[in-house]
């Protein structure tokens, strides 16, 4: 269990969206060929599995929501440079304890960067998928780049045998967009893609808000649509 020692981080000073207490809320879905399916775990077990709503049974543990909190303080030694983040694992209001775990955002007058949840446990994907980033000001066309290695453990995970992914971003326009609970939203379109060794791994399309930071994680990765979208802040 993670406790946020409430010790003052000064990486969260400066923090305009992701502020030290709030709690950002999330829903996750998954799609192939236009069904929903859905992550299945067998008694919390390291491998999961995508099944379709008719193959869950009671023994079932399933995950449709995650709570990113934002820690006050910092915790232990960790992620010294950043602001301590934990992600919580939910099937509706269902916790699943035993998923938590800690990461961090950099959050400045230059940029922000979101590290994804990762839980060996159905989350792998979100290593090789671009991780949640923009640089300030946003303007049309803006691009970047960044280059990220994946650790043997990560490897195994999602059966890959590349260790360096190249990410491309692009803000390609600005929408309104309507969230199921949050309602009408102006937003930043970001498009970016992954690759390893020339070869694209997956493909994205992300809406940032200037309020409410990432609000919606489009991401198509081998054959599946995951659907990310916020839920609530509080």
């Amino acid at each position: 269990m993670f406790i946020d020692d409430g010790k003052p981080n000064s990486n969260n000073l400066d923090n305009t969206i992701y502020k030290s207490g709030l709690k950002f809320i999330y829903s996750i879905h998954f799609f192939k060929d236009n069904k929903e399916y859905f992550l299945k775990l067998k008694g919390l077990r390291r491998e999961s599995v995508f099944v379709q709503n008719k193959d869950i049974d009671d023994d079932t543990v399933v995950i449709n929501k995650f709570i990113l909190t934002v820690f006050k303080g910092t915790y232990k030694s960790i992620l010294q440079d950043q602001t301590i983040i934990k992600y919580d694992y939910y099937y509706d209001d269902c916790p699943i304890g035993a998923l938590s775990e800690l990461s961090g955002i950099i959050e400045d007058e230059r940029m922000i960067f979101l590290h994804p949840p990762r839980t060996s446990s159905g989350f792998s994907f979100f290593e090789v998928t671009p991780f949640p980033r923009v640089y300030f000001p946003l303007e049309l066309n803006k691009e970047w780049t960044g280059n990220l290695y994946i650790q043997d453990n990560m490897r195994q995970d999602l059966k890959i045998s590349e260790s360096q992914i190249h990410n491309k971003y692009q803000i390609v326009g600005k929408e309104q967009i309507k969230l199921k609970t949050m309602g009408v939203m102006d937003c930043f379109v970001i498009h970016c893609k992954s690759l390893a060794n020339g070869k694209i791994v997956s493909s994205c399309k992300y809406y940032f808000n200037e309020k409410f930071g990432f609000v919606k994680l489009d991401i198509d990765y081998r054959g599946r649509k995951i659907m990310v979208e916020l839920k609530e802040v509080k």
